[in-house]
């Protein structure tokens, strides 16, 4: 399945292509730098200007076809520098908000709260040496909240030397300014010092480590959502191989104030149950009833748009967002799987 390749891959900026309008219809290809690595069988043909072409725009119209093409990457991996009160908060707060979270510290104890919260991976030992081993080629948010200033300029200066989205100090604006004063003089460039995010969190007032990771966690979404790359994750995989019919939904277009951003999809199952949201509502319940209807028809997929500016007469029913979405419907995700476990089940025992 398509989603698993984007998940073993090591592709580095792989766009996702869907026909969602057309002949070959819920078929999909995987683009990487104007070249095609992956099609579905019923994926047309495509000239190397079209494909140039999706490295840029999301919808592209080919004769009678409409593409939407996304660029993918992985899920971002946030690491906690310090497993005290802040950064265990951190992590229960990461996995809540679909992080993977990994969590260092020197001191054993820490480390094994950090992973009675939840955290993805604990690792125990030199703070620069942990974080020298990390795989960087994904998205990173580095929150660094050690137990000493000197432990903190450690981290910094490994995280510093290499590619992250995102860097964050625990401190007062006073410390802040001290550190990166200290990294200036030790050698560290100026770009990469003024990038630091220092004192760490939006100004919301907050004291407690819960208050302070929220204020820390809504400052990392507000720089995750300035990239318009659309993450793929286990979770969502895993869905995709339920045992049972389902749906996918996912927005293709939206015009004017919506909840939700193009590309965000869910999984709408014939059992009456979902997996994940495009944004909730009447919208929401609108999609999942001509995703149900889709199921019993006999058509595999649908393009629906659901008017979002409240122009009802009946006032319960009003979605006053202020815009328009476009939602693709398809069940081919579904028929793959389906397909697939036939098939495996046909195979006769010890093949």
């Amino acid at each position: 399945m398509i989603f698993d390749l984007l998940l073993k891959e090591t592709w580095k900026k792989p766009v996702l292509v869907t026909v969602i309008s057309g002949e070959g219809a819920g078929s999909r290809a995987i683009c990487e730098n104007g070249t095609i690595v992956y099609k579905d069988e019923q994926f047309p043909p495509l000239s190397e200007q079209v494909t140039d072409l999706l490295r840029t725009k999301k919808r592209v119209v080919l004769n009678d076809r409409i593409l939407f093409a996304v660029p993918m990457s992985r899920k971002p991996e946030l690491v906690i520098c310090g497993c005290g009160h802040v950064g265990c908060a951190l992590a229960r707060l990461g996995k809540m908000v679909g992080l993977h979270v990994t969590a260092l510290d020197d001191r054993k104890s820490f480390v094994l709260r950090a992973e009675s919260e939840g955290a993805d991976r604990c690792l125990c030992g030199d703070f620069s040496e942990l974080i020298s081993s990390l795989d960087r080629s994904g998205k990173m948010l580095f929150a660094v909240m050690t137990r000493g200033h000197q432990y903190d300029k450690e981290c910094l200066k490994a995280i510093l030397t290499d590619s992250y989205l995102y860097c964050g100090l625990l401190s007062s604006r006073k410390r802040a300014g001290t550190m990166k004063k200290s990294l200036r003089e030790e050698g560290i460039a100026e770009e990469a010092v003024s990038e630091i995010y220092a004192p760490i969190g939006l100004k919301i007032g907050a004291e407690s480590p819960e208050e302070i990771a929220v204020s820390v966690m809504a400052e990392m979404i507000s720089v995750l959502h300035r990239d318009e790359e659309f993450e793929i994750d286990e979770q969502y995989v895993e869905a995709l191989h339920a045992p049972k019919k389902y749906i996918t939904a996912e927005i293709t277009d939206r015009v004017g104030s919506a909840p939700r951003q193009s590309a965000t999809r869910m999984l709408i199952y014939e059992d009456g149950t979902a997996y994940g949201t495009i944004g909730g509502g009447c919208m929401e319940a609108q999609v999942i009833r001509k995703a149900h209807a889709l199921l019993g028809s006999g058509e595999h997929t649908a393009l629906l748009k659901v008017d979002l500016r409240g122009n009802t007469d009946d006032a319960a029913d009003a979605m006053a967002c202020g815009g328009m979405v476009e939602v693709f419907l398809d069940d081919s995700l579904s028929r793959s799987q389906r397909g697939a476990q036939m098939a495996m089940a046909s195979q006769p025992s010890g093949s």
